[in-house]
Parts: structure tokens; sequence; C-alpha cells
């Protein structure tokens, strides 16, 4: 190498592996000369216009019987550039014309012709070896920019959830790629687990589709080279029939005289399921009312007086219990059962007919 290589080699010489082995057959000296020429490094990224020396085939003539002239196998990376030193000797850089590209070409072979000036003219070839090593000049790349995966809410902790998978064309540690999470919400933390190795995310804390419906995560793939790439992986919680329906006595209109007539109005009640689809549709009744004495109306719901006549006595407490289940041919893994006490009012009438009391 010369004096304007010598400190691009040293700092490249890990990465591309240049060997030359140089065989030249010197017919005027009716014997085959043998020679090496050092081993040269070169990255595979290395800019166009750089040279190397390749040095000089030998003959035993003299003058213009000796080499006059070299030529290089038409290729697509390298020329040459024939010199002449001070003793009159030709010597031949070899220059990169196009970026190596190991991915593409690992292997190039190339044939360099030595021809001298004497009559008849003779000639002696070398072939030129040229092994390209990795440089770290791909990223990886995702099989996929985005990653989906729906979860029941009741997932046990430690399932498989996804795998992403992501590969590099270059080789060595260049190749060798970790996955880490880029960028995770607030409410994914300690829920899942990113293997930097294999890409697995598993489930490390529970999921609770009324807390979340939806997980968006932003997970890296770095190289041995420091080159990284991103996808998003999204994860869709599904609603399980896991809340009863909830209860709220908004209003109650008590106490009741007993001549209320029917459809009074005795008490307003909300009742609300937090589990979506059908696993939020509940039906709620009365159960065990005496003498059906009050009944239900459609959302909202209202309970209303059933009978004029509820009671003939004194002052007493009715017990009711309101019950609400699933819509019917639902499965049922929660119903609720409040209980109301409604008090009734007896009023003895007395007086004549029309009297204000």
């Amino acid at each position: 190498m010369d004096q304007r290589q010598k400190g691009n080699g040293r700092s490249l010489a890990r990465q591309v592996l240049l060997l030359l082995w140089l065989s030249f057959s010197c017919w005027a000296a009716s014997e085959q000369i043998h020679y090496s020429i050092p081993e040269e490094m070169i990255i595979e990224s290395t800019l166009p216009g750089t040279r190397f020396l390749l040095g000089k085939a030998e003959d035993p003539d003299i003058g213009m019987n000796s080499i006059q002239n070299y030529q290089l196998s038409p290729n697509p990376y390298f020329t040459l550039d024939v010199k002449e030193s001070q003793d009159g000797n030709k010597f031949a850089d070899l220059v990169l014309q196009k970026t190596l590209d190991r991915e593409t070409e690992q292997t190039l072979q190339l044939i360099l012709t030595a021809t001298d000036g004497g009559e008849p003219r003779k000639t002696g070839t070398a072939q030129i070896w040229i092994n390209v090593t990795d440089a770290n000049d791909n990223a990886p790349s995702f099989t996929q920019d985005i990653y989906k995966s729906s979860l029941k809410e009741n997932i046990a902790v430690g399932s498989f959830i996804v795998q992403v998978l992501a590969s590099d064309n270059d080789e060595g540690s260049n190749a060798e790629i970790k996955y880490y999470f880029n960028n995770i919400p607030v409410n994914a933390e300690g829920r899942f687990s990113l293997h930097s190795n294999t890409g697995t995310i598993t489930l490390i804390g529970p999921l609770d589709y009324e807390e979340a419906r939806e997980y968006t995560m932003t997970v890296a793939a770095k190289d041995g080279g420091g080159m990284e790439t991103y996808c998003k992986v999204e994860i869709s919680i599904l609603d399980e029939n896991d809340n009863a329906p909830e209860v709220t006595l908004v209003s109650l209109f008590s106490p009741v005289s007993e001549d209320s007539l029917p459809g009074t109005l005795i008490a307003l009640i909300k009742v609300q399921d937090k589990d979506a689809g059908d696993n939020g549709k509940v039906t709620c009744h009365l159960q065990d009312a005496p003498n059906s004495c009050s009944a239900l109306l459609p959302s909202p719901i209202q309970m209303v007086a059933y009978f004029h006549q509820i009671f003939k006595m004194g002052l007493c407490l009715i017990p009711i219990s309101f019950v609400c289940l699933p819509s019917p041919g639902k499965m049922s893994l929660h119903s609720w059962h409040p209980i109301f006490w409604l008090q009734i009012i007896v009023l003895w009438l007395s007086q004549p007919m029309g009297k204000i009391i």
C-alpha cells in the first residue's frame, strides 16, 4: 500500500479483506514466476477513487523486452492505473470505481495481464481474488410494519401475546439483533414484557377491558453496529362478563298511601353494567313482591303500584326484592339482589266523600 492508503488501510483492516495472489507466466524467460502481493484491507463501503497498489510483474529481460503494460479483465468495480517508476519499470494501481456490496457479491475474481515490448510480444497472467467481508450498511428489517393481537381481558398472566421478528442482511455481530420497547404508554407499563433476544411479548400484569380497550407500543430492533428500525404493536382487549350490574335507587317515594291509584310512581331505579355488548345488557324484575303489589316499567326503570287497594291495615313495611340479570339467552356470571323496604301508610276514611282531610 502506498502512503496515500496507509492511514485509511489501518482503520479499515478488520472489515474487508482483499487477498491478491499473482502468478505470472513469463514466456520470455521460459519459466513461471510466482509472487504474492501483501494483504490489503478495505471496507465494502469505501468511496470510489480509492487506490490499491498491486506491485509489478518481473521479467528477466531488459529494455523494451521487459514488462511494458498491464491490462485488467472487464468488471464493474475496478480499473487499472499503469505508472512508471524512476527506474523505468512499470507498475499498476487497482482503482475502485464503484462501491462494493458484500450482500450482492462476496467474492470477485479478476484477471491481470502483463505484456512485454519484445517481438513477438509475450504475456503473463495473474488471478486477483477479492474477498469482501461485511460492513454494517444494512439496518434490521421487520417482517411486518404492524403486529396485531387480540386478548381476552381475563387471560392469565404469563401468557404469550405476539412475537416481533426482524432480520439483517449483514453478517457476524452486525447481524445480531436486540429488541426493546422504544415507546410504551404509561398504562401499559408493568403489563407487557419484551424478550430482547427473541422479540417475544408476554403478559406480566392483569388486563381490564373497562380500564383500557387497546394498547399501542413501538418496538425497536437494533443490530450490533448500532443501526435500528421500528414497528408498531397493537393489542386489542376483548370484553368478558366480569362485572355485576350496578343498581342505584335514584329516588324512593315512600311512605305510600294505601289508596294510591294503580300506576302511582313508587321508585326510580338506575341499572348499569360496565361490560360491553351483550355482556352489558340486563333484565330486571321484582322477586317475591307480596300480593303483586308493584310492577316494573321499561327504562328508565320505574316501580309503580299494581293494585288500587294495597292493604287495609296499620302502618307496615313490605319487603320487595329487585333482581337484575343478563338479557334472556345469555349466561350469567353475576346478578345483584338489592332489597327495598317500602313503607305503606293506611288512611282510615271516616269523613263523608269529598271531605278534605
